[in-house]
């Protein structure tokens, strides 16, 4: 910023400077014109330099003013920082991480050929079409997930639910996770089963919960985001685009309890009962992720 207001102030003093002998008054206008002109696009750049500073100066404050772990309120359950990071082929199907790391490689195959262009530009068009096309065709799928999770943090009951922060683990080490943590509102009902599991000793409380939910991933569009900057929130999938998804809640169990009605369910087909629970209403697809999860 220093080298463009320098480089400002020697326009202004060249503008006001007595003209040098024999210089004519059409001369004289033309390079008043054009010191003018480079004054006009300095100051453009100044102010474009002073806007990116602010910026990045509210980003440290909101970073700063995050609370701490220590700090969260209603926290449950934090992973340890000494948590290590699974490779994500390794974690549950659709877990937030690996279903980003798939988009992204969708992004570049369906966009590998199209150049964004200028602002404005056909080709910018043409762009944005060919992302919209991608678009509604991802926004339209649909997932069955079955995640284990730890629960890092909970909020207060609200009349809507209660929100809860959640990590996928690896179904016998939470130690170990998968992805970002991410944020969802349970139901009052499944939010007092909780609370009620809380209140037991903490060498008996739950460590890893089994999460069955529907995912719906959302891809937005930001024609200001080019590329995944300093936080990453949201997600940066490719040129313009944006990632996260909504989650429609089945179920939220101790993993113990979801393992103990899944072998109940497997015990009840296998003497031919036929009485059937909610719980059996599921495809057979669903029922295989789930004894893909329980392995």
């Amino acid at each position: 910023m220093n080298r463009l207001q320098l480089a400002l102030s020697s326009v202004l003093i060249l503008i006001v400077a007595v003209p040098a002998a024999g210089q004519s008054n059409n001369d004289l206008r033309r390079e008043n014109e054009r010191l003018r002109t480079e004054v006009r696009e300095l100051q453009s750049e100044l102010n474009a330099a002073r806007a990116r500073i602010a910026e990045l100066e509210r980003d440290l404050e909101r970073a700063a003013a995050a609370p701490s772990r220590a700090a969260r309120p209603g926290l449950a359950d934090e992973v340890d920082d000494a948590a290590t990071m699974g490779d994500p082929a390794d974690g549950p199907e659709h877990h937030p991480g690996l279903l980003l790391l798939r988009l992204q490689e969708e992004y570049a195959e369906a966009m590998g050929d199209h150049a964004p262009g200028a602002h404005d530009s056909r080709e910018r068009d043409r762009y944005h079409r060919a992302l919209s096309r991608w678009y509604f065709e991802v926004n339209r799928r649909r997932h069955h997930v079955i995640w284990p999770v730890r629960v890092l943090q909970h909020q207060p009951a609200t009349r809507a639910g209660k929100t809860f922060r959640l990590q996928v683990v690896q179904h016998d080490d939470p130690e170990v996770v998968y992805g970002d943590p991410f944020e969802v509102v349970m139901s009052r009902s499944t939010a007092h089963r909780f609370m009620r599991m809380q209140e037991r000793d903490p060498d008996d409380r739950p460590r890893i919960y089994v999460l069955r939910a529907n995912l719906s991933p959302t891809l937005l569009f930001n024609e200001d985001r080019y590329e995944p900057g300093p936080f990453d929130n949201p997600r940066f999938v490719g040129l313009f685009t944006e990632f996260d998804f909504a989650l429609d809640i089945r179920a939220f169990l101790p993993r113990e309890e979801a393992e103990r009605l899944l072998r109940e369910k497997r015990k009840r087909r296998e003497s031919g009962d036929d009485t059937r629970s909610d719980e059996d209403d599921e495809t057979d697809e669903e029922e295989e992720e789930e004894e893909n999860a329980d392995r």
